[in-house]
């Protein structure tokens, strides 16, 4: 029983329900954060500075759209709830727009192309915020106990991050291995397309299994007040309101460096794994591969940090120790201090490296959701006010930026280092690969170090979460 409510813990079959419904986001991450640059800038010749352009527009876009999805589905009254109606309204344009990002039309200009990417970048952001906003938003409605939604969270993590690791790997073993017409086969436009097809298919799936799933909770939610007339000045002043509140930015500071961090990381890996370190394709599925036990440690962390040191603390560790894996096997490499490219030895380095990059990232995002929640009844205690879609619109965004600010560094890094159209591994001059280190590594080291230090900030403690719930409950009493 949750000791706060009174009401039972979630059954495993709950979990997974909720948990589900990251599937398709983290699909859509992995097209954003791994292949599109690669897609449109390597397979179709735009330049990776337009592709960069492109996805800053979308996310201006988004970061508008965002808080708006969240305040309206605050205050919506339905029989099917506050949450639900959003969530089977996203499915159909989520999943069109996934499958059309990957089938462009051909012959397209150089403009009409960039016009074609901005335009489906747009629509997917705002379809997948449409669901994932007020999905995630449930998390503060299905669990109150501190410790039961890090749980929660954990298995959205999981779901979301095993749906991207399947199609990662898919991706290199299947859709994209080299053929007769394309011997380097991230070049093979049906490749892509093909993923596509298989992405749409996933996503539209896990919404609506998710949404069907959770949809049984309804009845158990907390009553809430009627919804109040829409009025624009308001409905801006409410939003104010919520993102100035301090525990908020702090903690929304902390997703936003961190996302960008790993948004830069993810968008260069493949990079790094195709032309620097000239991995085949079957050794990048292994490493994704061995990603898998990093899940299953990674959601046994989270749990237990939680429980020992606290969610704060927990993050802080995770954060600090993400910053070094990655740059410094980067600079190992310019230095030359790492067995050579082709070596058995360099690959199971690749191997743990990935693996342990892999947990914290993944220990570090359940913890930083499971904040975020918390700051909910913190502000409820203080102002009156319950605004779970509003706040958890600030960490879609915050996760958006992942494959949105992180694309745009990216695109500037490779055009930077002169990176060629066309790149075929071992054939890109070293000059050029050691310029993609010198540029990411102080970026991203400097972006884990702002994440850092407002996670350390963050004043919420398990102490003070019970507080608030006790004086949520009086006020309601």
């Amino acid at each position: 029983m949750d000791r706060h409510t009174g009401t039972p813990r979630k059954s495993v079959l709950d979990k997974i329900g909720y948990g589900a419904g990251s599937i398709a986001f983290g699909v859509k991450d992995n097209g954003f954060g791994t292949l599109l640059v690669l897609f449109y800038n390597q397979a179709l010749g735009l330049p990776a500075s337009t592709v960069g352009l492109a996805v800053m527009i979308s996310l201006v876009v988004d970061a508008v759209i965002d808080p708006m999805i969240g305040h309206v589905s605050d205050g919506w009254r339905s029989r099917w709830g506050r949450r639900h109606p959003f969530m089977y309204a996203a499915v159909i344009p989520t999943a069109l727009g996934f499958y059309f990002l990957w089938h462009p039309p051909q012959a397209l200009s150089t403009s009409q192309l960039f016009l074609y990417l901005v335009l489906l970048s747009v629509a997917v952001r705002f379809s997948i915020s449409l669901f994932e906003i007020p999905s995630h938003a449930l998390v503060v409605e299905l669990a109150e106990d501190y410790d039961e939604r890090t749980s929660l969270l954990a298995y959205r993590q999981f779901f979301g991050w095993v749906a991207g690791l399947l199609l990662s790997i898919a991706s290199f073993s299947v859709f994209l291995r080299p053929t007769k017409d394309y011997p380097v086969g991230t070049l093979n436009p049906e490749g892509y397309a093909t993923y596509g097809l298989v992405g749409a298919l996933i996503m539209g799936a896990a919404m609506l299994g998710s949404s069907l799933a959770t949809h049984k909770h309804i009845k158990t939610f907390r009553p809430t007040p009627p919804a109040p007339k829409l009025n624009l000045r308001q409905t801006l002043t409410d939003i104010f309101a919520a993102v100035t509140y301090r525990p908020y930015v702090i903690v929304v500071g902390a997703a936003l460096f961190g996302a960008m961090a790993a948004g830069v990381a993810n968008s260069m890996l493949v990079y790094f794994r195709l032309f620097f370190w000239e991995l085949t394709n079957d050794q990048i599925s292994l490493i994704i591969a061995g990603n898998f036990g990093s899940l299953a440690v990674g959601v046994f962390m989270a749990g237990r940090l939680s429980r020992w040191i606290g969610k704060k603390w927990g993050a802080a560790a995770m954060l600090a120790l993400a910053m070094t894996v990655n740059p410094s096997l980067y600079m190992m490499r310019v230095l030359d201090v790492l067995p050579p490219n082709g070596s058995t030895t360099l690959l199971v380095i690749l191997v743990v490296a990935s693996f342990l990059n892999t947990v914290f990232t993944i220990v570090g995002a359940i913890l930083s959701a499971a904040m975020l929640a918390d700051v909910v009844e913190d502000a409820q205690a203080r102002t009156g006010r319950k605004t779970p879609g509003l706040y958890f619109a600030a960490n879609s965004f915050a996760l958006q930026c992942v494959s949105g600010v992180g694309v745009i560094i990216a695109t500037t890094i490779i055009d930077l280092a002169g990176f060629p159209v066309g790149a075929k591994p071992g054939a890109v001059p070293q000059d050029t690969l050691n310029r993609l280190v010198i540029y990411e590594v102080p970026i991203l080291v400097s972006l884990y170090i702002l994440a850092l230090a407002c996670v350390i900030l963050y004043p919420i403690t398990r102490q003070r979460h019970a507080d608030n719930l006790r004086a949520i409950a009086e006020a309601e009493a």
